[in-house]
């Protein structure tokens, strides 16, 4: 039993390290990520933000029915549609 546990232990810590690491890089990037995201939001053409209301637009409109026939989700679903229709027109 002994034997086992430390043959078990050097494996553990290479693999807690391995967690640890990609622990304090995810932690490390975070920020140039979140950054990184800003900058391409604020850089989105007028013609991109222009295709993906649209898009948003025919979805909200497809949801709408169907919330209108009782399906509680496509009601949930719209309702997140139409906040993001709501945040692209105010970066018009």
């Amino acid at each position: 039993m002994l034997r086992k546990t430390l043959f078990l232990l050097p494996v553990a810590a290479g693999a807690l390290s391995g967690c640890l690491g990609k622990t304090a890089v995810g932690v490390a990037t975070a920020p140039v990520k979140m950054a990184s995201s800003t900058v391409d939001y604020a850089t989105t053409s007028s013609a991109e933000r222009e295709a993906r209301l649209n898009q948003l637009t025919r979805d909200y409109s497809d949801q709408i029915k169907e919330c209108g026939n009782g399906k509680m989700a496509a009601c949930d679903k719209a309702d997140r549609t139409r906040q993001e229709m709501e945040k692209l027109r105010g970066t018009s």
